[in-house]
C-alpha cells in the first residue's frame, strides 16, 4: 500500500517520514481506492461510502487541501487524485503551522526539491512561449507599477480574488518582513484555483490597485503574464524567478522589457534603493556610497518608483 501511496501521490523522499503531516488516514485509504483513476462525482461517492460517513463533504474538504483536483476529462466536472506538490502549498497557504510542524531543515529540502521539479517542468513551457509568443509561460513579464494598474483598470470584472503567496508560504525565506497575502488572481473561479477549492478572498477593483501599490512599496515585484493575475513576490521565495535562475533564463523570464538608469548626481544615498533591490544590484557601503551592478539587476524596476528623488528611470531593454 505504501508504496501506491508513494507513487500515486508523487511524494519525494524528503517528506515521506512526516506524511502524517499534510495526509489524513482516511486521506491515504482514499488516495489506494482511487489510484490513478478519474470519477464522476455520484461514482466516487459510492466508492468512498465505505471509508467515509459523508462522502460528499469529505470530497470537498479534500479537494480544498489538494488530495483531490478537478478534472475535465471525462465530459463533465469529475475528480481525481491531486499530488504531494498541490498538496504542500496549499498546507503551506492556509495552515501554516501544520506546515511548520515539520523540522525547518526538512522543509528546507523540500523547498529545494519544489524549485527543482518547477525548473524541469517549465523548461519546455519556456521554450514554447519563446517560440510562439501567443502561449505565455506564467509570470511572462516584469511590469512596473503604472503598468499593473493599468491592467487591472482594463479587466472588465470589479471583483478579484487576494491570497496568500504559495511561494512565500512554503519557502519562508522572509517571513514576517514583507508582506504575503498578495497574490492577485483574475479568473479566479476556474476550476483547481484556490477561490472554486473554497479560499481566498475577493477585493474591489480599488482595493487590489490599492494591494499591488502596498506590495510595490514594501520591495514586492510585479509579474504577470496578462491573463490569469498578478504575482507580487520577492527574489528570494518567488518559484519562477529561482526557477529561471536555475536553468539560466534570467531576462527571459520574467521578460525583462525595461533597464534601469540611475542618475548618481541625483542620488541623495538614502539607500532605499539597496534595501528593497532583490538581487543587490543596488548596494549602499559603511560611508552610504552607493553603487549600482547592472549584471545584477533583472529589470523588475521597482527601484524606480521607490526612489524619493527620482534618480532611477527607466529605458527600453534593447
Amino acid at each position: 500500500m505504501w508504496e501506491t501511496i508513494v507513487e500515486t501521490f508523487e511524494i519525494p523522499e524528503e517528506a515521506r517520514p512526516f506524511i502524517e503531516v499534510y495526509l489524513t488516514d482516511t486521506d491515504v485509504k482514499a488516495i489506494e481506492l482511487m489510484g490513478a483513476g478519474s470519477y464522476l462525482p455520484e461514482d466516487l461517492f459510492r466508492l468512498l461510502k465505505p471509508i467515509v460517513e459523508d462522502p460528499q463533504a469529505y470530497t470537498q474538504d479534500a479537494y480544498s487541501r489538494g488530495i483531490f483536483n478537478k478534472t475535465a476529462e471525462l465530459g463533465e466536472i469529475g475528480y481525481k487524485v491531486g499530488t504531494f506538490a498541490k498538496c504542500i502549498t496549499y498546507l503551506a497557504q492556509y495552515d501554516p503551522e501544520a506546515w511548520k510542524k515539520i523540522p525547518a531543515e526538512v522543509r528546507e529540502k523540500i523547498d529545494v526539491w519544489y524549485v527543482n521539479k518547477y525548473a524541469e517542468e517549465a523548461k519546455p513551457r519556456l521554450e514554447e512561449s519563446l517560440r510562439n509568443p501567443s502561449k505565455l509561460i506564467e509570470n511572462a513579464f516584469f511590469y512596473t507599477l503604472e503598468e499593473t494598474l493599468a491592467l487591472i483598470d482594463r479587466q472588465e470584472q470589479e471583483e478579484f480574488c487576494v491570497f496568500p503567496c504559495n511561494c512565500k508560504a512554503l519557502a519562508l525565506k522572509c517571513e514576517g518582513r514583507k508582506p504575503s497575502n498578495v497574490c492577485l488572481g483574475f479568473h479566479y473561479k476556474s476550476i483547481n484555483s484556490d477561490y472554486d477549492r473554497g479560499h481566498g478572498k475577493l477585493i474591489t477593483k480599488e482595493e487590489a490597485k490599492a494591494l499591488v501599490r502596498m506590495a510595490n512599496k514594501n520591495g514586492l515585484m510585479q509579474t504577470t503574464e496578462t491573463e490569469w493575475g498578478i504575482c507580487n513576490c520577492c527574489g528570494c521565495c518567488c518559484y519562477p524567478i529561482r526557477s529561471s535562475q536555475q536553468i539560466g533564463a534570467k531576462g527571459l523570464w520574467p521578460k525583462k522589457i525595461y533597464d534601469i538608469v540611475w542618475d548618481e548626481e541625483a542620488c541623495i544615498r538614502c539607500g532605499k534603493c539597496a534595501r528593497i533591490c532583490n538581487f543587490g544590484a543596488f548596494t549602499q557601503d559603511a560611508e552610504k556610497r552607493i553603487s549600482f551592478d547592472r549584471e545584477k539587476c533583472w529589470g523588475c524596476t521597482i527601484c524606480m518608483n521607490n526612489c524619493p528623488k527620482g534618480a532611477i528611470s527607466i529605458v527600453k531593454a534593447q
